[in-house]
């Protein structure tokens, strides 16, 4: 739904809406990315990170960098200059997306979402680099 392959589900809040209404076509590559890095990293000395839970999806790679600042900014108290991790000229549609993305499963899973907890990541779409 993020990127527009589904439609939005009809109970979507209009913040939702309005977000998905400020997509743009994107014309990048799509590997296979690790959609969900957040917490599913585990770190050890001594050992290389683990990377566990893979959620596969054929999307550009800064997309998997974008969900990661949404994560973290959202729910994880990092600062907004975190934003600047996205380095790719199409930053702010991935950012959107990524928020999307998490919103939707929030609506999906709980048949509900807040725009409370996603107003620090919406933050980062009116924020220049």
């Amino acid at each position: 739904m993020a990127w527009d392959d589904e439609a939005l589900p009809k109970n979507a809040p209009r913040w939702l809406q309005a977000l998905a209404d400020r997509r743009t076509p994107l014309d990048l590559p799509r590997p296979l990315i690790h959609g969900d890095l957040t917490g599913n990293v585990l770190f050890e000395q001594g050992l290389p990170p683990a990377v566990i839970d893979l959620s596969p999806y054929f999307r550009p790679s800064e997309y998997a960098v974008a969900i990661i600042v949404v994560d973290a900014v959202c729910f994880e108290g990092a600062p907004p200059r975190t934003r600047r991790l996205l380095t790719d000229d199409d930053a702010d549609q991935l950012l959107l997306r990524a928020v999307l993305f998490r919103a939707l499963t929030d609506l999906v899973r709980d048949h509900a979402v807040a725009k409370g907890p996603y107003t620090s990541a919406l933050a980062l779409l009116e924020t220049q680099r």
